[in-house]
């Protein structure tokens, strides 16, 4: 109760069953009445929405000249962002890792094929060039589709 008023007030609400049950526990486990459990809930409600609604202003040392709670707030906020973006960057390390493992697999393949390719004769070069390049368009296509088929949908 404010030093301003000297009588209590009285307010009647109506309320779910879920939260009139909360309020109960509440009450029960601070070994108070339902209204002062009411009040002290009002009273730090209001106390937070006055708190947020004010601005934050930070010192020249970096700390908060406003409250506490708002400080807090930004504290909690920022230890979560830290969090996602540091398991972020370890799923990026991952995915680079897979990515330099999958390079290094494509090169070897490619090393390997042409061990046991035999030389081509310079007048089939042009023919076997035109072949090789059709071939490969047709497998790039391939793995444009398979690729296309296997995306998340929105």
């Amino acid at each position: 109760m404010s030093a301003r008023t000297q009588r209590p007030y009285h307010v009647q609400a109506y309320l779910g069953t879920d939260l009139y049950e909360r309020i109960l526990r509440e009450a029960a486990v601070q070994r108070q009445s339902v209204s002062e459990c009411v009040r002290e809930a009002l009273e730090e409600m209001y106390a937070i929405r006055d708190e947020l609604s004010r601005p934050l202003e930070l010192s020249e040392d970096g700390g908060s000249e406003g409250g506490l709670l708002a400080h807090r707030l930004l504290g909690q906020f920022e230890e979560r962002m830290l969090g996602a973006f540091s398991r972020q960057l370890d799923e990026i390390r991952i995915l680079a890792e897979q990515n330099r493992r999958l390079e290094a697999m494509a090169d070897r393949q490619y090393v390997s094929l042409m061990f046991y390719l035999p030389d081509v004769a310079q007048e089939d070069a042009e023919e076997r060039s035109a072949n090789v390049n059709r071939r490969h368009q047709a497998w790039r296509r391939a793995i444009d589709k398979l690729l296309d088929s296997t995306k998340p949908r929105p």
